[in-house]
């Protein structure tokens, strides 16, 4: 199954490496590598993770990765990651920018 990655996503997966190469470099190649990886998976298990317990929003599903929560929703014949943000944030639905996308 095809992984889309929302405009949104990317911008806050960068904003979130470039916080972590600030301190430590190597860690945020790390972090990168393993947050492709992790998203790479979501290809063959789409419907894993659970869904999100934010109300309004029966569709999204999360996954953990590390301290940050990835949303994403499976629709046909693709999975779209829509967000990450740390787990102590409060969700905001602006985080879920919708438009655009590249695939992963």
């Amino acid at each position: 199954m095809k992984v889309v990655l929302s405009r949104a996503f990317e911008a806050q997966a960068d904003q979130i490496f470039e916080r972590i190469f600030r301190d430590k470099p190597s860690a945020a190649v790390r972090w990168w590598d393993s947050l492709r990886s992790k998203l790479r998976r979501l290809s063959r298990f789409p419907n894993s993770g659970r869904v999100f317990e934010a109300k309004g929003f029966p569709t999204i599903r999360q996954i953990t990765f590390g301290n940050y929560l990835v949303l994403f929703e499976v629709g046909e014949g693709q999975v779209d990651v829509l967000a990450i943000f740390h787990g102590s944030q409060r969700f905001r639905p602006a985080i879920l920018g919708r438009a655009g996308g590249e695939e992963e």
